[in-house]
């Protein structure tokens, strides 16, 4: 019996480095599960273009709350519910959002999207979520932010820490700010199993000085 236990102990040591890549994997992806029925998009979309195009503007960011257990890991390495960004690329005929993700659309695994609000605010990927804006920007860096990031439409979604070019959620906002913005932008260093090194969160463009919340969305909302 005690060989028998040793062995068990001796098999989970041997796993253990297997579960903390996966752990470290999952850290920026984004997966979720669908804890709560489907909702009507098109019903939804169309409530939220009637009560946010007047307010939002094109290059605002859109953070959510994940539902999924590495979303809980974001938010206990950054200190901050959100876990998922994005950037508001047009808000006429709807409202949408450019980001890289992994599950968000089967159809376009692990690349960078464009979503419709209600496709990246759905309870099925968020808990809850908030519009913020840079007041820093002027019209003409906006302009420029969105054509970089429409340029990076299809790239893949890359998870490595600063120095080794990742291309995640927050890198791409990242990438397609002026210079003068990204000196601001506090990365955060981790060290896990799968990826050590400098990873960018939410966190670091929601309280950057001349971030402004425009919107939130309660928790109990949906």
């Amino acid at each position: 019996m005690e060989s028998t236990h040793l062995n068990a102990r001796k098999r989970l040591y041997q796993l253990l480095p297997f579960i903390l890549s996966v752990a470290g994997l999952l850290l920026m992806a984004d997966l979720s599960p669908d804890p709560s029925p489907t909702q009507d998009l098109n019903a939804y979309q169309r409530s939220l273009q009637q009560q946010l195009a007047p307010k939002v503007h094109i290059g605002d960011w859109v953070v959510r709350a994940g539902t999924g257990h590495e979303s809980q890991l974001i938010q206990q390495l950054s200190g901050n519910p959100y876990s998922h960004i994005g950037v508001i690329s047009q808000t006429q005929p709807e409202i949408r959002v450019i980001h890289a993700t992994t599950t968000d659309d089967h159809q376009r695994l692990n690349q960078v999207i464009s979503s419709s609000l209600a496709e990246f605010t759905q309870s099925k990927w968020a808990t809850t979520w908030a519009v913020y804006r840079h007041t820093g920007l002027s019209n003409t860096q906006i302009q420029q932010q969105i054509h970089d990031l429409n340029q990076m439409l299809g790239q893949p979604f890359v998870l490595e820490s600063r120095e080794n070019h990742p291309r995640y959620c927050t890198t791409i906002v990242y990438d397609s700010l002026p210079v003068s913005i990204q000196q601001q932008v506090p990365w955060q260093t981790v060290s896990l199993s799968v990826i050590k090194g400098d990873l960018l969160f939410p966190k670091a463009f929601i309280e950057l000085k001349g971030s402004q919340l425009i919107y939130q969305q309660a928790p109990s909302a949906k």
